[in-house]
């Protein structure tokens, strides 16, 4: 859990987040009018299964895409607004 006005009281009163099946992001840099902000990321050994739902181990294979992904992000305009995207239901 990266440190932001959103994530603060969580990090302080020790919560940590559970996502499930989460959709892991790879966040490019901050262009143009948009700022975003990583709020949840994985760790650097993390990999992505394709499956989803439908995977049945839990162990790497070949052609698995590498992390760190983010799991939960803020997207920021200029004046126009916030969306903050949580991957997980």
């Amino acid at each position: 859990m990266n440190s932001n006005t959103i994530t603060d009281p969580l990090i302080e009163e020790n919560y940590y987040p559970i996502m499930p099946v989460s959709l892991g992001l790879t966040v490019t840099e901050n262009s143009g009018s948009r700022i975003v902000t990583d709020l949840l990321t994985t760790s650097g050994i993390a990999y992505s299964k394709l499956m989803g739902y439908g995977m049945t181990d839990y162990e790497k294979e070949e052609g698995y895409i590498d992390g760190p992904f983010a799991l939960a992000v803020s997207i920021e305009t200029a004046g126009e607004g916030q969306i903050v995207w949580f991957t997980s239901s």
